[in-house]
C-alpha cells in the first residue's frame, strides 16, 4: 500500500515576474502580427499548443530557447541588456 508520508513533494518555483511579463510581450508581439498559432510555428516558432498556452497563461515558466524561436518567427530579436 502507498504509504503517503513518504511522498515526494514536486519542486515548487518562486513565480518569476521577469519570465510572465517575457511572456506577455511575446503574446502582444504574436497579437499584433495577424499570424495564426500554426503559421508561427511553420516560421520555426513553438508549437501551436506552446502558443496556447501563453495566451491562457498556463505556462509560468517559458524557457529561453522557446522565446527566442518564437520572437525570431515574428521577425524580432531577443537581446538580453
Amino acid at each position: 500500500m502507498f504509504d503517503r508520508k513518504h511522498r515526494k513533494v514536486p519542486l515548487q518555483r518562486e513565480i518569476d515576474s521577469q519570465l510572465e511579463d517575457m511572456r506577455d510581450d511575446c503574446i502582444a508581439l504574436f497579437i499584433n502580427s495577424g499570424l495564426t498559432q500554426q503559421q508561427v510555428h511553420e516560421r520555426g516558432g513553438p508549437t501551436p499548443t506552446t502558443i496556447s498556452k501563453w495566451l491562457y497563461k498556463e505556462t509560468v515558466f517559458p524557457r529561453l530557447a522557446t522565446i527566442q524561436s518564437f520572437a525570431g518567427a515574428l521577425g524580432c530579436s531577443l537581446v538580453i541588456v
